[in-house]
């Protein structure tokens, strides 16, 4: 096992660590422009992926908010999707790095405390091994810009 799929086995460990607490379904990690980087064990891999592309999007949302808190720089830490007796939470982990957790407990339980104090614990303890560089268009190697040299 290399040194990348020892870390990656770890942190799916880490996040069906999460998913142990009471009422926790699912756990994904996932970077910003949705790519799944872990999973907790109870999710197949393409709901997995599935979840981290449509999640991405609730990030974007969050830090597209910027006119409308009268600011001219947001840090996203967090939002929270409460579908009454299920809840979405999607947590910063680390540079261009996202956990989410479901939940099946309404906003108001006791449930999401323990949840998400779980969930930063587990990003504390990873938190050297989340972050995830920013793709950067036209590099590879169907972009434009390999054409253009050749």
């Amino acid at each position: 096992m290399t040194g990348q799929e020892h870390i990656d086995a770890e942190m799916g460990r880490q996040l069906d660590h999460i998913t142990q607490e009471n009422g926790c379904l699912h756990a994904v990690l996932f970077t910003g422009d949705g790519l799944l980087k872990a999973k907790s064990s109870g999710i197949d891999r393409a709901d997995a992926e599935r979840a981290a592309a449509g999640l991405t999007g609730i990030g974007s949302l969050s830090r597209g908010l910027v006119d409308f808190c009268g600011t001219d720089e947001l840090t996203w830490r967090r939002t929270i999707v409460d579908f009454g007796d299920h809840t979405v939470m999607v947590l910063t982990a680390a540079a261009n790095t996202y956990l989410a957790v479901s939940v099946t407990a309404g906003l108001t339980s006791d449930q999401i405390v323990v949840v998400t104090h779980t969930a930063v614990g587990v990003i504390k303890a990873m938190n050297e091994y989340l972050g995830a560089p920013e793709r950067v268009r036209g590099t590879g190697p169907n972009s434009p810009s390999a054409y253009e040299r050749v």
